[in-house]
């Protein structure tokens, strides 16, 4: 019994030299190029993924947040209880924002090497392409 492969190679043959080749038509590739022509190109405008206004109410927020840290240092604050604003009742909700738990620090870790690893492989990736 033959492959597979050999098998199917064996049947298209069978059947392009059944069918047969067309050719085009006299003038085919200038009726074509001609349509191509016609066709008026399509042309968008750029437009940024993020707006101007959305650009300056970042850096506002940067610069009040670092104003803000500058002028007021954490150490200084007062520690902000969550429990009082998110009580229900006589339920409040436990949450320790100053302490991760040993779950939220596995993830900063490895969000941090993945993040240090983007420009490694950017640059392994623009060898390869090259």
């Amino acid at each position: 019994m033959e492959k597979p492969s050999k098998l199917i190679d064996k049947k298209t043959k069978e059947y392009l030299v059944e069918a047969g080749l067309e050719t085009p038509s006299m003038g085919f590739t200038s009726k074509v190029m001609d349509q191509i022509a016609e066709v008026e190109l399509r042309t968008s405008t750029y437009q940024p993924l993020i707006s101007k206004n959305g650009w300056a109410v970042m850096a506002l927020f940067v610069v009040a947040s670092t104003l803000l840290l500058y002028f007021a240092p954490i150490n200084t604050w007062e520690r902000f209880e969550l429990n009082e604003f998110f009580s229900i009742g006589d339920v409040r909700l436990n949450w320790n924002f100053w302490e991760p738990s040993k779950t939220m620090f596995y993830w900063m870790v490895f969000v941090g090497l993945f993040l240090v690893q983007i420009p490694f492989l950017k640059r392994l990736h623009d060898k390869t392409i090259s």
